[in-house]
Order: structure tokens, then C-alpha cells, then sequence
């Protein structure tokens, strides 16, 4: 989680500086790559473990995901 949040962060210095025209680009490839690594590991979670722990791990994913983006979004603006 962190490494997805530090690489959107570089990601976007570096985007900026040498072709802002492509930030939407950049965010929405970022946005999809956060998804699909979020859903992927809550999927492993869930074929590994059983029912009762996978609504605390689910939550505890969220709750790191949204802030993550509301870091990510904060250090932008």
C-alpha cells in the first residue's frame, strides 16, 4: 500500500515536469493499477482465510486505501 501511494506520488512530480499534458492519463493508469492491487489482495485474503476474519481485513483494506487517496490527493492540491 505504501509503495502504490509513493509511486503515484513520484510518478506524479515526474509526469508534471516533463509532460503535464498526460496527468489524466497517468491518474486514471493509476487509479486502475490501486483497484486491481486493493481487489487482489483482498481476494488472497479471502481464499486463504475463512469467513470471519475477511470482514475485519476487508475494512481494515478500505479504511488504508481511503487514506491513502486522501493523502496522495492532499499532497497534490
Amino acid at each position: 500500500m505504501i509503495f502504490l501511494g509513493l509511486l503515484w506520488v513520484k510518478g506524479f512530480e515526474l509526469v508534471k515536469r516533463h509532460a503535464p499534458e498526460r496527468i489524466p492519463q497517468f491518474y486514471y493508469a493509476t487509479a486502475f493499477l490501486r483497484v486491481t492491487v486493493v481487489l487482489a489482495l483482498v481476494l488472497v485474503f479471502r481464499l486463504l482465510c475463512g469467513p470471519a476474519e475477511i470482514k475485519t481485513f476487508t475494512a481494515i483494506v478500505m479504511v488504508m486505501y481511503a487514506l491513502m487517496m486522501t493523502v496522495s490527493l492532499v499532497i497534490k492540491h
